[in-house]
């Protein structure tokens, strides 16, 4: 079942208006599903004729090069040469264009009563390109992943579901497309027994931080940040996964009572505890929780992460190091 999304809500009042519209968002967030929702919008519920709505994808070279070679003529190729209502023609995977915001300025400036929307996944592009030429002429509508803003936190499936409007076995399909593009990994819980780690919660971690932060449109510093230890977290994982290169499992600790450890790294049979504080340390204080997996497993070695403070102390036989988190 495909459920209507916030965004249409806010796409809708601007479809009979004059302006160009742009949804914008990465693959596999549902940018042609939305497409397919607004014809069936535009016709059910505004009565615009079928031979007025039109789709095409620019992943058809054949249907890109025609645009390339004479956007007008592209355009008008698909409607009636003389009608007073306005026609619709929806462009999907329009990141493909070159220079197509100067294209569309083109249409806008010569076609009457006509309306085009674009969709893309290279939002920047998009954004710059499209930006330039069409000041005033275009709305932009970001279709961001509910998943940036939970870096670092358990998945509850259940939230997901309300928020994509995917099913479970839908929902599991996209992480599992968005895994293999190594745009984000699920990190298992650390359990001595395999089966009981493989069905457990997981967390997702980003491996394209600068995505994530894309997705959240926010690319300020640390200092101006509200989620700055979500974010050095998650630079913590990415520089974990590059230094285990598969040959090390990267997991996260949580007992049922809610002590957490943020990663146990464990390779050549062992296991190194790694807590991520990034805060000023003035002298070297070892997190509860830290402690609980300390006494639970006894590793030889521990890692405890900071802002700026260097420091190694032994506890219960376990050698702790503080070590500021750009050194790892």
């Amino acid at each position: 079942m495909i459920y209507r999304r916030d965004l249409l809500d806010r796409i809708k009042p601007f479809l009979k208006r004059r302006e160009f519209i742009a949804i914008i968002g990465p693959r596999q967030a549902g940018k042609t599903t939305i497409l397919g929702i607004l014809k069936d919008c535009l016709s059910k519920e505004s009565g615009v004729p079928g031979n007025l709505i039109k789709t095409v994808t620019f992943e058809n070279r054949h249907l890109l090069a025609q645009f390339d070679s004479d956007p007008v003529l592209f355009a008008q190729s698909y409607f009636p040469a003389k009608s007073n209502r306005t026609a619709y023609l929806m462009i999907d995977e329009f990141q493909y264009a070159d220079e197509g915001g100067q294209k569309l300025k083109l249409i806008y400036d010569t076609v009457e009563n006509l309306k085009i929307i674009v969709t893309g996944s290279s939002s920047l592009d998009i954004k710059s390109q499209v930006g330039k030429y069409l000041v005033g002429r275009i709305l932009t509508f970001t279709l961001s992943q509910y998943l940036a803003t939970q870096t670092g936190n358990l998945v509850v499936y259940q939230n997901l579901s309300q928020v994509s409007g995917l099913d479970y076995r839908q929902l599991k399909k996209h992480l599992n497309i968005l895994t293999e593009t190594m745009v984000l990994r699920e990190v298992k819980p650390f359990s001595q027994n395999r089966q009981k780690e493989l069905s457990r919660t997981p967390k997702i971690l980003f491996v394209d931080l600068g995505f994530r932060n894309y997705l959240m449109e926010n690319m300020n510093n640390l200092e101006k940040r509200s989620d700055a230890g979500a974010i050095v977290e998650n630079t913590v994982f990415i520089r974990l996964h590059e230094l285990g290169k598969e040959m090390a499992r990267i997991n996260f600790w949580r007992t049922k009572a809610g002590a957490e450890v943020d990663f146990v790294w464990q390779a050549d049979g062992k296991r190194v505890p790694i807590e991520v504080k990034f805060s000023t340390f003035d002298k070297p204080a070892i997190p509860k929780s830290f402690t609980s997996f300390i006494n639970a497993f006894s590793p030889e070695r521990g890692l405890i992460l900071t802002k700026n403070y260097w420091d190694a102390v032994s506890r219960n036989g376990t050698k702790i190091l503080f070590a500021p988190a750009c050194y790892l």
